[in-house]
Order: structure tokens, then C-alpha cells, then sequence
């Protein structure tokens, strides 16, 4: 699981998700989807949007940096969304691999 800090409902805010350790050298990120699975009080329809994502290969702080930028927004006070991030890589794998973890973000007062 992958914590990311807390935002406030009414924010807009991007988090980045180090992808690297999951993508062998000299593979790269090939296709990701990122989703919003469940909310902690049940609410349907899902108030935590993703509202864009990009992927990132530059380096930071490593030779090699492979990451993904989403933004999020809305949300409802006091409530933990999970979120499921979905990802391949340019390997020339059959199958091709692909990758799915899950991260967590609590909404609430800042």
C-alpha cells in the first residue's frame, strides 16, 4: 500500500508515485490508469476524482526516475479513499507485465 498525505476536500492537489523500483532497467513506464476504488463510508458515487495524470521519467535524484503525477480533488471530510494505479513497461515481455498496487488518502480538515 502507498500512503500519500492528507488533502483538504476542496483541494486540487497532485501527488507523485515513485514508480521505479517496479520497472527494470532499461525498461520504461508504458501505459498506466489510475482509478479511485472505494471510499471508507461506502458513498456512491465516489466523491475523490482523479482529475489528470501524467507520467514522469526525469531524474531527480537517482540516474533513473520513473514516476507518475496524478492530480485529485473533491473528496468528503473524514473519509480514507484506496486508489488502484495500474501500469506496464516497454519490456518486450510476453505477457506483457503489468503491475497494479494500491495507494490510500485520507480527506480531510487542514
Amino acid at each position: 500500500m502507498i500512503y500519500l498525505a492528507p488533502k483538504a476536500p476542496a483541494d486540487v492537489a497532485d501527488y507523485l508515485i515513485d514508480l521505479v523500483d517496479y520497472i527494470p532497467a532499461p525498461a520504461e513506464l508504458d501505459d498506466v490508469e489510475v482509478t479511485i476504488i472505494t471510499a471508507g463510508n461506502g458513498e456512491d458515487p465516489i466523491a475523490l476524482q482523479v482529475e489528470s495524470f501524467n507520467s514522469v521519467a526525469s531524474p531527480i535524484v537517482k540516474d533513473r526516475n520513473i514516476a507518475v503525477l496524478i492530480w485529485l480533488s473533491g473528496g468528503t471530510k473524514d473519509v480514507r479513499y484506496v486508489g488502484q494505479i495500474s501500469f506496464s513497461d516497454t519490456a518486450s515481455t510476453e505477457p506483457d507485465r503489468r503491475i497494479e498496487r494500491e495507494f490510500q488518502i485520507e480527506v480531510k480538515k487542514l
